[in-house]
């Protein structure tokens, strides 16, 4: 594994993995997070965690920030921005495929713009109207809404990505996928699975699970956000007791628009 270069006063950031064995078949091709001793977050290391001022880490596993990219936002991309990059490129996402994210939240917003700027048609399928408008800004050429009694898409997609905060009704969303398409399951969600199996097997329909990116592809996607702008909408509050509360309060109610940042005076 090729070390960065990082040096007292640089920007970095951390990710969902942040140890591995870097000597197995998996660290060898690349693929830390599939590693059988990965160290990931809130499963191990739990002494240290992201309310803090400091933090010891691998450096391997730390991301320099390019310069373009300011810290508040750049701190969504080391987990939100590495999980759905990691989907795309898990799903060999070409720009002439046709993508939907389902879930225009957290995940979804900046699936949009990465798929987006990509190249790709994005179609943003949600369960809440008033989302169109934060949809087509963040650059989604089509927008369904599943509430609706009548809700179709212009023609099925390639890949659909579940960005969504659980598993959704699978009935629903099988038919937005054309035949031969994938399904890419980003969401944690630990209930079981449950699918129209004909459904799948008739259609060639492919469902495939994903993790956030391995620290080469890790540093791709900070890459390719500041080559393309792709940058979370945040929202912000003090490095306090009392704005860590309000936050995780914001974020329960479902009202958080859409990366909530804890800023440092630092």
């Amino acid at each position: 594994m090729n070390l960065p270069n990082i040096f007292s006063g640089d920007r970095v950031g951390w990710g969902y993995c942040h140890g591995s064995c870097m000597a197995c078949r998996e660290c060898r091709k690349g693929q830390e997070l599939y590693c059988s001793r990965r160290e990931l977050y809130g499963a191990t290391n739990l002494d240290q965690g992201s309310f803090a001022s400091h933090a010891i880490w691998n450096e391997a596993f730390l991301f320099l920030i390019p310069d373009s990219l300011p810290s508040a936002e750049a701190a969504p991309l080391m987990c939100a921005g590495a999980a759905v990059y990691s989907a795309l490129s898990g799903a060999k996402i070409r720009w002439s495929d046709r993508v939907g994210i389902l879930g225009v939240g957290g995940l979804g917003h900046l699936a949009i713009q990465f798929a987006a700027k990509m190249g790709c048609q994005v179609v943003a399928v949600s369960n809440t109207p008033n989302k169109e408008k934060d949809a087509t800004a963040f650059g989604a050429t089509e927008f369904v809404c599943l509430a609706d009694a009548d809700a179709a898409l212009a023609e099925p997609v390639d890949c659909l990505l579940l960005a969504g905060a659980k598993q959704p009704d699978w009935s629903k969303i099988i038919p937005l996928v054309r035949r031969g398409g994938l399904i890419v399951a980003m969401t944690v969600d630990p209930e079981d699975l449950r699918v129209p199996y004909m459904e799948l097997v008739m259609n060639a329909i492919s469902i495939q699970g994903s993790l956030p990116a391995p620290p080469a592809l890790h540093r791709e996607m900070l890459e390719f956000a500041s080559l393309h702008s792709v940058l979370p909408m945040i929202e912000t509050f003090p490095f306090t007791k009392d704005g860590i509360d309000e936050a995780m309060e914001k974020l329960c109610q479902g009202r958080m628009r859409y990366r909530a940042v804890i800023a440092s005076a630092l």
